[in-house]
């Protein structure tokens, strides 16, 4: 069968969720945060 990327996407969003994580269909980035590699996060 074919590899279904939207439905792997929601699973993946709806356990993050569940974890605990914060869900945001956009979200601007406003700084990145440098470490010893190039980029290792963002600021939201």
């Amino acid at each position: 069968g074919q590899h279904d990327d939207a439905r792997m996407n929601l699973a993946i969003t709806r356990t993050a969720a569940r974890y605990g994580a914060a869900i945001a269909n956009y979200t601007e980035v406003v700084h990145l945060v440098k470490g010893a590699e190039p980029q290792t996060g963002a600021g939201i």
